[in-house]
């Protein structure tokens, strides 16, 4: 399955098969599909015409790769599928092909009248800034739709872009440190903002919930998730696999967004305090559900936050968000720095190819497929799982495709 100029709606639409795309599995290896696999263009480009089954070509033609994909896939595919909308008709991506790209560029960032941008700057694929460099394309392979990230971790190591990200590690350091002298300047001394900042007009006493480690300090990738009750008691510690035994959605007739609340509690409409089960998730709850940071300078300014608002307890100022997220900035600038100076980081270990999928009959296989042409690469007998007997290799004859 190849992903062109689309929403990335055909791939949810994969997805959605649910349990049924084990029932897929058993029929078919799944060779190229960028979002989920790390299979190269280089492994389809070596393959003989023909070579796969079928082909799901998703999304419109706009771009010079995308044409270049559509031409490389019809040849090496016997079956070529136009899948989804903007395949068949186009759709919304085809309006484009109307206009040239520099007129794209010129209506959408420098003509429209809702614009303030005088210096005419254009979007681009790579961006330096006083703060620090955006490394998307460095570490994610793509500017726009990284596609470096895979099931088990990353499909490329640091090596000599440490250096960089070092560098741009330390520059963000500053930057959230200037920030920071910014708001406590322009807002907290101000006695205006200040009295708005604090007025109940913005002041929300709801549970609060952030992800924390073993000693109940902020952590953005992993540990636990907390909740807090509207005192800054605990109400609940759980693994994110336990999600579903404590957060229930609750649906109104008026709009499309669900509603989460605490499963416990139950839902009493949007209503503040402990005896309602509604909950905030934001910068300023995940510092309300953690008794500190892991790293000095934020650890500082935490104190600080606390200190200014009585530090007898959670936050409810929802303005106050605005000053947690500034923290959080500076958090997460200090654990780049620690990341990038870790000898470890530039080890080539980056992915732990997944096996199987817990619980389930499932299977993952990281293509390319090895057993179905003998002249794929890096061809071996796949592997026999003896508990399943149902599953086992060949048991079915004839029936194996190599899909894209």
């Amino acid at each position: 399955m190849y992903w062109a100029s689309s929403c990335g709606g055909c791939e949810i639409g994969l997805v959605n098969l649910h349990e049924k795309i084990l029932e897929v599995d058993r029929h078919f290896d799944f060779f190229f599909c960028p979002c989920l696999l790390d299979t190269k263009k280089k492994d389809v480009e070596a393959l003989p015409d023909g070579a796969l089954a079928i082909t799901f070509f998703n999304g419109a033609i706009r771009t010079a790769e995308n044409r270049e994909m559509a031409r490389l896939m019809r040849a090496k595919s016997q079956l070529l599928i136009a899948f989804g909308a903007c395949a068949c008709m186009g759709s919304i991506p085809a309006l484009s092909n109307l206009h040239s790209r520099e007129a794209h560029l010129r209506t959408n960032y420098l003509d429209s009248p809702s614009l303030d941008n005088p210096a005419g700057t254009l979007p681009q694929l790579r961006t330096a800034t006083p703060e620090g460099e955006l490394f998307i394309q460095m570490l994610g392979g793509r500017g726009i739709h990284p596609t470096a990230g895979l099931p088990g971790g990353w499909s490329k190591s640091v090596s000599e872009e440490r250096v960089e990200i070092e560098a741009a590690a330390r520059k963000n350091i500053d930057f959230a440190l200037f920030s920071l002298e910014v708001f406590e300047k322009v807002v907290w001394q101000n006695p205006q903002y200040r009295e708005l900042l604090e007025s109940d007009v913005y002041c929300h006493r709801t549970y609060s919930m952030g992800t924390v480690d073993e000693s109940n300090r902020l952590n953005l990738y992993d540990g636990q998730i907390r909740i807090v009750d509207p005192d800054g008691l605990e109400f609940a510690r759980y693994p994110a696999s336990q999600y579903l035994d404590h957060i229930a959605e609750h649906v109104e007739p008026w709009t499309y967004l669900k509603f989460p609340f605490l499963k416990k509690i139950g839902w009493k409409g949007l209503e503040d305090g402990a005896a309602s089960g509604v909950y905030a998730a934001t910068p300023l709850t995940r510092l309300n559900v953690s008794a500190g940071l892991a790293t000095p300078l934020a650890q500082e300014q935490f104190e600080k936050f606390y200190a200014a608002f009585g530090g007898s307890g959670p936050v409810h100022y929802r303005l106050a968000t605005h000053w947690a997220r500034l923290i959080e900035m500076l958090y997460a600038a200090e654990r780049m720095l620690e990341l990038a100076t870790d000898p470890e980081i530039t080890s080539p270990d980056v992915r732990t190819i997944p096996q199987r999928i817990a619980g389930t009959e499932g299977r993952l296989r990281r293509g390319p497929p090895r057993h179905a042409h003998p002249s794929l690469p890096g061809r071996r007998k796949r592997p026999v799982d003896e508990s399943q007997p149902d599953r086992r290799h060949h048991q079915q004859p004839c029936r194996h495709r190599h899909v894209h």
